[in-house]
C-alpha cells in the first residue's frame, strides 16, 4: 500500500509518502523504488537520489520523501514517476517477484519563468505587383506542447492562401513543430489608381495545445507588405460650381472650388479675373488674383464682384481662369492640369437708356464654297445713323451684293430695318475637317451716343464650316541607313512626319533581334517610343546587335507603328509605315566560309529543266548538310529524275553538286514570273566556317509562262483542262485590251460536258460579258455516264454575238476549246508513302499504298518499278518484285517496308523509291512516285560525350554543351523555356534508349511537368499529365532505375509527413506507383529522425539502382533495397561487422555515388567542407572495403570552397570507364580525372561560360 501526495510539490521543494505490507510476510520483502529525472527520493530526507531500496517485515509504514528536481528549464507543470518492483521475497506466495505494484505519479510546479515562444514569420522583401503571388514562411520557434492554430487575416489590399490556388482574406494555420508553413501572399488588383500603397497582414493565436509559451494574448507583430500600383493614375479634376444668374456691375455672387479626390498632399491654384471682375475669400478684399490651398475635398467659396464702370457697354462677360501652381501630389494634380476657365454673364448697369443690336443665326454648317446669310438691326430707332464695322477671320468672306466678297465691310443703320449680309466659307485645298470662322462686329461711328455709343458691346457671331476636302493621309518620313553597319557599331536616322499634326502622335519603334535602338546614344532598347508634334526629325540611334555568331553579313529589320494619336484623320492608328531594312557587316565572320552557288538561266514551263552548282568555298573539318527549299513555282532534284520541293545535299570536301531544277507546268496563266530557291545549314561538323546560322542568299529564277493564245489576237483563252468523268477543271477567257463598249462571248459545250461562271450552276450554254480586260474563268465539268469508253475529249466553242466595239471584238467564232476527259469506268491507280519514315531501330516499317477508283469488283494488278533507291533489297524485308495485286472488294494495298537492323554499320539515312508503271487496265493520274526513308540506326555507338544543359533564368533561352573526350565544346541551341517558372528538377534515360539525355521540368507555382526527351542533338518536348501526383507536396530526390526496366524512375519524398515514393513516367503520363511499405506498411522517414536522402547506386551489382541515406545526428550511411514500392532490404554500411559513422558534425557530406576505379562497383563520393580534402569508399554490397583520401603524387589534396571550387557531380568525360569529377567556379567548369583514389590530370574547360546561363550537369 502507498499513500498518495495530493498537494503538486514545488520544483526543490520535499513531500513524502508511505509505503507498506497490508499482511505480515512469512520473511522480509525488499522492494526497489525508483524516481524518474523529475525527481529524487530518501528514506532520511537528506541523501536523495533516483533508487533506493526497502526492506518490509510486517505491516508497518515505512516513510519515503520525494524532492521535485529544481532545473532552469521553464516547462510549466510537469509529472514525475515513481515506480516500484520487488526485487527480493521471503514470502513468494504472497509477495512473489512479479507482484505488479501500480505507479506512482506526483504533479510538480515548476519554479522557472515560463520564456513565451515567438512565432517567426520571413519578410517578403520585393514590392508585389497588384495581381502578383509572393510568399512568405511562419513557424514556431521552439517544440510547442500542442499544435498552436494561429488565424492569418488580410486587409482590403491583399488575400491569402496555402495551396496558391484558393485566395481568401483569412486563413487558419496549424503548428505543432518547428515545420515552417509557406503562405501564399496575392495583391488585389483593383482598378483604382493609388500609386504605391501597403498591406497589413495580421496574426492571432486562437486555439493552443501550449497555454504557457504560446498562450491565447501572445502578441505578435503583423506583416506590412509594399504593393505596386498597375493601374495608371487617373488625373484628378478640380471642380467649380457655376455661377447661372446673371451679376449686375457693382454687385456680389459666389462659387465654389474643390478637389474631387483627396491629395497626397496641399494643392495651392492661382485664380484670376480679367478686368470686368474682382474676387475675393473674405467677401471683403477683392483683387483680381487670389491663391486657395486645397488639402482635402472640402469647397472653398469664391465671391464675384462685377467691376461697375461708368460705360454703357449692354450686358457682357468676365473671364475667371485658373493654375496650379504648387502641388504636393504630382500625380493626381500635376502642375500642367488643364482646368476649364469660368465664364460669368454681367449685366450693365450703364445701359438703361442703351440699344442693341440683334443679329440672326446661321443654325446649319456651311461647306467650303458655299454662301449663307444672316441680317443685322438695331432694336430701336437712333438718333442718327449707326456705322458698324464687320470683320470676318481668314475662313471666311462676306458680303452685302452677294457677288463681292471680302474680310470686311462697314452697314449704316438709320433705323430698325434689318439689313442681310452673305457669308460665303473660303474653299481652300487644305484637309483640316469641320471647323469655325468668327464674325466680329465693332461701332465705329454713332449718330446716337447715348443708346448705340461706340463702346457697346456686340457679341461675335461663330459660323459652322464643313471641309469640301478629302483628307490626305499624312506621311512618316524615315531616312535611309545606306551604308552597311559592322556588328557593334553605331549608325543614326531621322524620324519625322511630314505635315504638323492637330497634336502629338506617338510612334512605337521596334528592332529585331539583330539590331538595338536608343534616343540618346547610351541606353539602346529593342523597343521605344517617340512623340512627335510637328514636323521636326527625331534623331534614332542604331547599334547592331554583337554577337558571337559567324552569320555572315545580315540585315535587321526596325519596324514603326503609331499606338497613339491626337489626329486620327491624318496620323490615324491603321497608318501604315514601311520598315527599314540595316544592312550588318558580320564581325565574327573572318573565319567563316562560303557556300558557292553559280547562275542558272530562265526555265520555261514544260520545257527543259535547268542545272546550277552548290559548293563549299573551303574544305571543312566535317560535313556540312544543307536543305535547299523551291517554292510552289519549281521542283528539284539531285540526280535530274525524281523532283521534290526540297532536298538534302552533304558537302565535306570543295567538289560541287549539281541541283537540277525544273519549272512547274501548271494550267494557269500568270505571264512571266520568278521562283525562289532558299538554303539553310541544318547540321555543320564545321561549327567555326560553317556554322547553322550562316546567311546563304537565295536564288531567284525567271520562268517564261507557256500558257499563250489559242485564238485571235483580241482574245486570250487558256490551255485546254483534264478533269474526269463527273470532276471539273478550269480555263480562262480574256480580253487582250478594254473594249470601247461590252462584248459577249457566247460559250457552248458538247454532250461530254457542261460549264458554269460560277463553279456552282453548270449548263451546255453560257453568256460571258467583257466590259474590260479582266480574266474570266470558266469551269468544266465532265459528264458522268456508265459507258466505258476509255479516256476521251470534249469541245467547247466560243463566239462573239454581241459587240459594241466591232473593230476590235467583230461577231463571229473566237476560238475552240478541248477538254480531255479520263474515263472514270476504268479505274484510276495513284500511289502515296502513307508512312513516310521507317526506322531500323526497333525495325519501325514504312508504307506505301496504291489505290483505284472506280469498280472493285474484280482483282487489279498494278505493275511498277524501283527507281532511284539507295536501299537495296538487303537492307529490307518486304520483296518488291514489280507488281502487286489489288485484291477484289479491295481499293487500295498496303506494302509495307520493314527495315533490317545492322545498327553497327553507319550507312547514313536510305530511301525506297517505287514508280508505278502504265497499263492498259487502268489510267495513272496524280501521284504515281512515292518514296520511304529509312533513318540509320547507330545506336551501338552512343554518344559519351558530357553534357551540360545553360538556361538563362531571365529569358528561358537554353544552350546545350557536348563535351568530348578531348574537352572540345559543342554548342547546340535548345528550345526556349520562356516560362521562367520552370526549373530542371533532374535527368536521366526516361525513354529507355540506354542515353542519359532526358530532362525533366517542374513548375514550382503551378506543379505543371514535362520533360525532354533528348534525340541525337534534337529534342522533343513532352508535356507530362501528373494525373493523381501532385509535385509541388513532393522533393524530388533522385532519378534512377530503381525497379529494373531500364528507365530511370524518380524518387519522391515528403518531409513533414515522412512518405516516400517511386514516380515512374509512362507515355505521357506521370504514375505514383505507391507509398514505400514494408510488410504492408507504409514506411515513415520524417526530418526529426535525422536520415536523410543522399543519393543513390547500384551497389548490389544487380539490375536496380538502391537508396543511399545519411543520418547526419549518428553519422550511418544506411542503403535501402527496394522492389517496387515494397522495401526488401535495409541496412547500414558497415566495416568489420561494425557500423561506419560520419555525422554531419565531422564536416564530410556527399557529394556522389559512381565508379571511379571500372571495377563494376560503385563508391561513395565525399568532400570535407573545412578541409576541402575529397575521399572515397570504395563499396562491395553493403560493406566499406576501404575509405581514401584523393591524392596527387601521394599527398593529399585540398579543394577550400573560399576559393570558388564546387563540385557539380560526376561524369566519365575521357570515356576510359572510370568516372571523373566535375567542378565549377562561377560557371567555369573543369574535371578531375582519377585513376582510383589518385588525381591522374586537371583539366580546365577553355570555352568560356555562357554569360547569363546557369549550367545543369546531365
Amino acid at each position: 500500500e502507498i499513500s498518495e501526495i495530493s498537494a503538486p510539490v514545488e520544483e526543490g521543494e520535499v513531500g513524502e509518502f508511505t509505503i507498506n505490507l497490508d499482511t505480515v510476510p512469512a520473511g522480509a520483502v525488499e522492494i526497489t523504488i525508483k524516481a524518474d529525472d523529475n525527481s529524487e527520493i530518501s528514506l532520511d530526507g537528506e541523501s536523495f537520489s533516483n533508487q533506493l531500496v526497502v526492506s518490509l517485515t510486517n505491516t508497518s509504514q515505512q516513510t519515503i520523501k520525494v524532492k521535485a528536481v529544481d532545473d532552469d528549464v521553464p516547462e510549466g507543470e510537469q509529472t514525475s514517476t515513481i515506480s516500484y518492483e520487488i526485487t527480493s521475497t521471503g514470502d513468494s506466495e504472497k509477495y512473489p517477484l512479479t507482484l505488479n505494484i501500480e505507479s506512482t505519479e506526483i504533479t510538480i510546479t515548476d519554479n522557472d519563468p515560463v520564456t513565451p515562444g515567438k512565432v517567426e514569420i520571413s519578410e517578403i522583401s520585393e514590392p508585389l505587383q497588384e495581381g502578383e503571388v509572393g510568399e512568405f514562411t511562419i513557424n514556431l520557434d521552439t517544440v510547442p506542447a500542442g499544435a498552436v492554430e494561429i488565424k492569418i487575416t488580410a486587409d482590403d489590399d491583399s488575400e491569402i492562401s496555402l495551396d496558391g490556388e484558393t485566395f481568401e482574406t483569412e486563413l487558419m494555420v496549424s503548428l505543432s513543430d518547428l515545420s515552417s508553413k509557406t503562405i501564399k501572399v496575392k495583391a488585389v488588383d483593383d482598378e483604382v489608381p493609388e500609386g504605391e500603397h501597403t498591406s497589413t497582414i495580421s496574426y492571432e493565436i486562437t486555439n493552443t495545445g501550449d497555454s504557457e509559451k504560446y498562450p491565447l494574448t501572445l502578441e505578435i507583430p503583423s506583416t506590412e507588405i509594399t504593393i505596386t500600383d498597375n493601374d495608371p493614375v487617373v488625373p484628378g479634376k478640380v471642380e467649380i460650381s457655376e455661377i447661372s444668374a446673371p451679376v449686375e456691375e457693382g454687385e456680389l455672387a459666389e462659387f465654389t472650388i474643390n478637389l474631387d479626390t483627396v491629395p497626397a498632399g496641399a494643392v495651392e491654384i492661382t485664380i484670376k479675373a480679367d478686368e470686368d471682375s474682382e474676387i475675393s475669400l473674405d467677401g471683403e478684399t477683392f483683387d483680381t488674383d487670389l491663391i486657395v490651398s486645397l488639402s482635402n475635398t472640402s469647397q472653398q467659396t469664391i465671391k464675384v464682384k462685377a467691376v461697375d464702370d461708368e460705360v454703357p457697354e449692354g450686358d457682357h462677360s468676365s473671364t475667371i481662369s485658373y493654375e496650379i501652381t504648387n502641388t504636393e501630389d504630382s500625380e493626381t494634380y500635376p502642375l500642367d492640369l488643364e482646368i476649364p476657365s469660368t465664364e460669368i454673364t454681367i449685366t450693365d448697369n450703364d445701359a438703361d437708356a442703351a440699344g442693341l443690336v440683334e443679329i440672326s443665326e446661321i443654325s446649319a454648317p456651311v461647306e467650303e464654297g458655299e454662301v449663307g446669310e444672316f441680317t443685322i438691326n438695331l432694336d430701336t430707332v437712333p438718333a442718327g445713323a449707326v456705322e458698324i464695322t464687320i470683320k470676318a477671320d481668314d475662313n471666311s468672306e462676306i458680303s452685302l451684293d452677294g457677288e463681292s466678297f471680302s474680310n470686311q465691310l462697314v452697314v449704316s443703320l438709320t433705323n430698325t430695318s434689318q439689313q442681310t449680309i452673305k457669308v460665303k466659307a473660303v474653299d481652300d485645298d487644305v484637309p483640316e475637317g469641320e471647323q469655325t470662322s468668327t464674325i466680329s462686329y465693332e461701332i465705329t461711328s454713332t449718330g446716337d451716343s447715348e443708346k448705340y455709343p461706340l463702346t457697346l458691346n456686340i457679341e461675335s457671331t461663330e459660323i459652322t464650316i464643313t471641309d469640301n476636302d478629302p483628307v490626305t493621309p499624312g506621311k512618316v518620313e524615315i531616312s535611309e541607313i545606306s551604308a552597311p553597319v559592322e556588328e557593334g557599331e553605331v549608325a543614326e536616322f531621322t524620324i519625322n512626319l511630314d505635315t504638323v499634326p492637330a497634336g502629338a502622335v506617338e510612334i512605337k519603334i521596334t528592332a529585331d533581334d539583330d539590331s538595338e535602338i536608343s534616343l540618346d546614344g547610351e541606353t539602346f532598347e529593342t523597343e521605344l517610343m517617340v512623340s512627335l508634334t510637328n514636323t521636326s526629325q527625331q534623331t534614332i540611334k542604331v547599334k547592331a546587335v554583337d554577337d558571337e555568331v559567324p552569320e555572315g553579313d545580315h540585315s535587321s529589320t526596325i519596324s514603326y507603328e503609331i499606338t497613339n494619336t491626337e489626329d486620327s484623320e491624318t496620323y490615324p492608328l491603321t497608318l501604315e509605315i514601311p520598315s527599314t531594312e540595316i544592312q550588318i557587316t558580320d564581325n565574327d565572320a573572318d573565319g567563316a566560309g562560303q557556300v558557292l552557288i553559280t547562275e542558272i538561266s530562265g526555265l520555261t514551263e514544260g520545257g527543259e529543266p535547268g542545272t546550277y552548282t552548290i559548293a563549299l568555298d573551303t574544305v571543312p573539318a566535317g560535313a556540312v548538310e544543307i536543305k535547299i527549299m523551291a517554292d510552289e513555282d519549281s521542283e528539284i532534284s539531285l540526280d535530274g529524275q525524281s523532283f521534290e520541293n526540297e532536298v538534302m545535299v552533304s558537302l565535306s570536301d570543295l567538289t560541287p553538286k549539281t541541283i537540277t531544277v525544273m519549272a512547274v507546268d501548271d494550267n494557269f496563266l500568270e505571264g512571266d514570273h520568278n521562283t525562289t530557291i532558299s538554303y539553310t545549314i541544318t547540321n555543320t561538323g564545321d561549327e567555326v566556317k560553317y556554322p547553322d546560322t550562316l546567311n546563304i542568299p537565295s536564288t531567284e529564277i525567271t520562268i517564261t509562262d507557256n500558257e499563250s493564245v489559242t485564238t485571235t489576237p483580241e482574245i486570250i483563252i487558256s490551255e485546254s483542262p483534264i478533269l474526269f468523268e463527273g470532276g471539273t477543271g478550269i480555263y480562262t477567257v480574256a480580253l487582250t485590251k478594254t473594249p470601247t463598249g461590252e462584248v459577249e462571248i457566247t460559250i457552248k459545250a458538247d454532250d461530254q460536258t457542261e460549264i458554269s461562271l460560277d463553279g456552282t450552276t453548270f449548263a451546255s450554254e453560257q453568256v460571258l460579258t467583257f466590259n474590260e480586260a479582266k480574266l474570266q474563268t470558266i469551269t468544266v465539268r465532265g459528264l458522268d455516264d456508265q459507258e466505258v469508253e476509255g479516256d476521251h475529249e470534249s469541245t467547247i466553242s466560243h463566239e462573239i454575238t454581241k459587240s459594241e466595239d466591232s473593230v476590235n471584238y467583230p461577231l463571229g467564232d473566237v476560238g475552240l476549246v478541248t477538254a480531255s476527259i479520263f474515263d472514270n469506268d476504268i479505274p484510276i491507280v495513284t500511289i502515296t508513302a502513307s508512312d513516310l519514315e521507317a526506322a531500323e531501330k526497333d525495325q519501325d516499317p514504312g508504307s506505301i499504298t496504291i489505290t483505284r477508283s472506280g469498280d472493285t469488283s474484280e482483282e487489279l494488278t498494278v505493275s511498277y518499278m524501283t527507281f532511284g533507291s539507295t536501299a537495296t533489297a538487303d537492307d529490307y524485308s518486304e520483296t518488291l518484285n514489280g507488281s502487286v495485286t489489288i485484291a477484289a472488294g479491295e481499293s487500295s494495298v498496303e506494302l509495307k517496308i520493314t527495315p533490317e537492323i545492322d545498327s553497327r554499320i553507319d550507312e547514313g539515312d536510305e530511301t525506297v523509291n517505287l514508280v508505278l508503271n502504265t497499263s492498259e487496265d487502268y489510267n495513272l493520274v496524280g501521284k504515281t512516285f512515292a518514296q520511304i526513308t529509312i533513318a540509320d540506326d547507330i545506336s551501338s555507338v552512343p554518344d559519351k560525350s558530357t553534357r551540360f544543359v545553360w538556361r538563362n533564368p531571365l529569358t528561358g533561352n537554353n544552350i546545350l554543351w557536348k563535351i568530348d573526350d578531348t574537352h572540345q565544346v559543342n554548342t547546340v541551341s535548345l528550345p526556349a523555356q520562356t516560362d521562367l517558372n520552370l526549373e530542371i528538377q533532374g535527368t536521366g534515360d526516361f525513354d529507355g534508349d540506354g542515353e542519359m539525355d532526358d530532362v525533366f521540368w517542374l513548375n514550382k507555382v503551378t506543379g505543371a511537368i514535362q520533360y525532354w526527351q533528348g534525340q541525337g542533338e534534337e529534342i522533343k518536348e513532352m508535356v507530362l499529365d501528373a494525373g493523381e501526383v501532385n509535385p509541388l507536396e513532393w522533393e524530388l530526390t533522385e532519378f534512377a532505375d530503381f525497379n529494373g526496366d531500364l528507365k530511370d524512375d524518380i524518387l519522391a519524398y515528403k518531409p513533414d509527413t515522412g512518405e516516400l515514393a517511386i514516380l515512374t513516367i509512362d507515355a505521357d503520363k506521370l504514375v505514383n506507383q505507391g507509398i514505400i511499405e514494408r510488410d504492408g506498411q507504409p514506411l515513415l522517414i520524417t526530418e526529426d529522425t535525422g536520415w536523410q536522402i543522399e543519393g543513390s547506386g547500384n551497389f548490389s551489382g544487380g539490375d536496380q539502382h538502391q537508396i543511399l541515406w545519411r543520418n547526419q545526428n549518428t553519422g550511418q550511411v544506411g542503403i535501402w533495397q527496394i522492389d517496387g514500392n515494397e522495401l526488401v532490404d535495409a541496412a547500414v554500411v558497415t566495416r568489420d561487422d561494425e557500423p561506419v559513422l560520419a555525422p554531419s558534425s565531422t564536416g564530410w557530406q556527399i557529394e556522389g555515388v559512381a565508379d571511379f576505379t571500372d571495377d563494376g562497383q560503385e563508391q561513395i563520393l565525399w568532400y570535407h567542407s573545412e578541409t576541402g580534402q575529397i575521399a572515397t569508399w570504395q563499396m562491395s554490397d553493403k560493406k566499406l572495403v576501404k575509405g581514401d583520401i584523393i591524392t596527387r603524387d601521394g599527398e593529399p589534396l585540398g579543394i577550400l570552397s573560399s576559393t570558388g571550387w564546387s563540385i557539380q557531380g560526376v561524369a566519365d568525360v575521357d570515356n576510359d570507364g572510370k568516372y571523373d569529377i566535375v567542378w565549377n567556379n562561377s560557371n567555369t567548369i573543369a574535371f578531375w580525372h582519377l585513376n582510383g583514389s589518385e588525381l591522374r590530370d586537371a583539366m580546365v574547360i577553355d570555352q568560356p561560360p555562357e554569360a547569363g546561363f546557369n549550367p545543369n550537369l546531365i
